[in-house]
């Protein structure tokens, strides 16, 4: 069978507040954010996964595909990326690529704080000779979410401002990347009016074989107020 697959090198959120302390793959974080204080997780693939030392590390609440992934020697920063395949005529998470969170509640050394603010930056490659699908269809690739219930924000379970939002990368034909959405509804009507989740453009598009660097900032406003 025709296996296709990407590997991410590594995932870092960040904010204003936090202190680095011991958390994820804290010993592998790049030379460039050693000195910074405002890291709240970094994950390189460098030291343990898919062990229990691992999900303590990550904060993994749950996981779904761990045998589709393996570790392989070829990274950006360090030695190491995740290589997870995807195989041939595979329709969502139980079928194909893999699926877990990393909950930043359950890491120890994590500030139990609520975020207002966080950022998040992970580096990906698609294989050359990619599959992307036809018109209407895609993948779903790693984003931040946040709030209550915010799992079940999916499948059209729309927001309504007090049971969680999130915003997952995706990738859609030929390539093309944009972040999909569930949030609550704003004045303007511009988000959170669709049946289902609701594509941001990137007017970006990957090159199968090459790396790529994906970033997310994402303030939750104030509550009662439409400015997120």
């Amino acid at each position: 069978m025709f296996y296709k697959f990407f590997g991410f090198m590594s995932l870092c959120v960040m904010l204003s507040t936090a202190t680095f302390a011991s958390i994820g793959d804290s010993s592998t974080v790049e030379s460039g954010l050693k000195e910074r204080g405002d890291i709240i997780f970094f994950g390189g693939f460098e030291e343990e996964y898919n062990d229990a030392v691992w999900e303590d590390k990550w904060g993994i609440a749950w996981d779904d595909g761990l045998d589709r992934s393996e570790i392989v020697n070829e990274g950006i920063s360090g030695e190491n990326s995740l290589r997870i395949t995807y195989p041939e005529g595979a329709v969502g998470p139980s079928e194909g690529g893999l699926q877990y969170p990393v909950v930043f509640r359950e890491i120890d050394g994590a500030d139990e704080g609520l975020y207002n603010e966080v950022y998040l930056r992970y580096y990906l490659k698609f294989e050359e000779g990619f599959d992307w699908g036809g018109t209407n269809q895609g993948g779903k690739l790693p984003g931040l979410m946040g709030g209550g219930d915010s799992w079940s924000r999916s499948g059209g379970n729309q927001p309504d401002g007090t049971n969680g939002w999130t915003l997952r990368f995706m990738w859609r034909e030929d390539g093309a990347l944009v972040v999909y959405s569930y949030v609550p509804k704003s004045e303007n009507g511009k988000w959170g009016a669709e049946v289902w989740g609701q594509d941001i453009e990137l007017d970006f598009e990957a090159t199968p074989g090459e790396w790529i660097c994906l970033e997310q900032y994402v303030n939750v406003g104030t509550a009662g107020n439409d400015d997120g």
